[in-house]
């Protein structure tokens, strides 16, 4: 199943597909070779936070909230999950990664499922599907999420500094 995604490397792009708010994807330990599919729901009513779900036994299980200006794991009451579950755990350690500024590990890798982080629907042109974003979106979501924009502001920069 996971030869289906698409591997995404760079951090800074693992970024704007997580905080798109309604991707599918998969983080694969290459230390155990276990791997869990999430799925992210944003609310209509809050852009402050996100759902997120894992897949488990065929349908897909509610794990809690992602705050999205803290970059944070909120355990609700709801979680019928065990807080030790590995996929919790590797929510953690992703929004752990998103916090420090080192380069994204090779121990663990992230693929999403081609389809676009904001509106859920397939990718069809190659640049969105390697990005994980289609282009309306970007044009019409991507400028309002901040989050979106400063990595892409980000990325920019470094690119025209290596170039000179």
């Amino acid at each position: 199943m996971i030869n289906k995604g698409i591997k995404i490397q760079n951090k800074e792009d693992i970024k704007i597909y997580f905080f798109g708010g309604k991707g599918k994807f998969i983080l694969k330990s290459n230390k155990t070779g276990k791997w869990f599919m999430y799925k992210m729901t944003k609310p209509k009513d809050n852009d402050e936070i996100y759902y997120i779900s894992v897949l488990l036994d065929g349908y897909y299980q509610y794990l809690g909230v992602i705050k999205i200006d803290d970059i944070d794991y909120i355990r609700t009451k709801k979680v019928k999950i065990d807080n030790n579950h590995e996929s919790i755990k590797g929510i953690k350690w992703l929004l752990k990664q998103f916090k420090n500024d080192k380069k994204f590990p090779n121990d663990m890798e992230f693929y999403h499922m081609g389809i676009c982080c904001c509106c859920g629907r397939t990718l069809t042109v190659k640049d969105n599907i390697e990005l994980g974003i289609g282009p309306i979106c970007f044009k019409n979501y991507g400028k309002k999420n901040k989050r979106i924009m400063r990595i892409v502001k980000i990325r920019e920069l470094k690119k025209n500094i290596k170039n000179k």
